[in-house]
């Protein structure tokens, strides 16, 4: 297991990125099948250095990130799941994850947002906020078991379509 391990579960290993991780992030947000429901059209090479240097930013200012996501079994790269502040006022975070194309299926976007949802309640917030594209039944799915209740449509201006936008709250969390 590497030794910048932040969190673990079953399968998976979170790691924090670093300016050096841009082999990975093109991997993921470079993947137009990924990027489908995120944006209009997969990031360039200047916007996907852009997203690495925003999380390893909101990191060092924040502690959250869409942490990285290895398999235990052969360090695989598998993804991203993590936070970032939705409403600091309100003291509610917003659940990302990204999860690498090849390890879709495999129920990992559900047990990393388990993890990362079980780390956030130990930290001073009220509730978490998620949204998916409409058509992205998958998210859809992985929030429902993770408890989350649909709450409304939100416009997404890198998509422009109105997600489906959902909160949970520590008892409602679905262990």
């Amino acid at each position: 297991m590497p030794q910048d391990t932040f969190l673990e579960t079953e399968r998976l290993i979170f790691t924090k990125w670093t300016e050096d991780d841009l082999v990975d992030a093109r991997r993921l947000w470079g993947n137009p099948n990924i990027m489908r429901y995120i944006t209009k059209a997969p990031y360039t090479d200047e916007q996907i250095l852009d997203v690495l240097n925003k999380q390893v930013t909101r990191d060092k200012e924040t502690g959250l990130q869409y942490w990285k996501l290895h398999q235990k079994s052969d360090n695989d790269f598998a993804g991203c799941c993590g936070f970032r502040m939705y409403d600091e006022e309100k003291k509610i975070l917003e659940l990302g994850y990204h999860i690498a194309e090849e390890h879709w299926g495999k129920g990992f976007a559900t047990e990393a947002g388990r993890r990362a949802v079980e780390y956030a309640f130990t930290l001073p917030i009220n509730k978490i906020f998620a949204a998916h594209h409409p058509e992205n039944l998958a998210s859809q799915n992985v929030l429902e078991k993770l408890g989350f209740k649909f709450s409304h449509m939100e416009y997404y201006e890198p998509t422009e379509v109105y997600d489906r936008a959902y909160f949970l709250t520590s008892s409602e969390v679905v262990k």
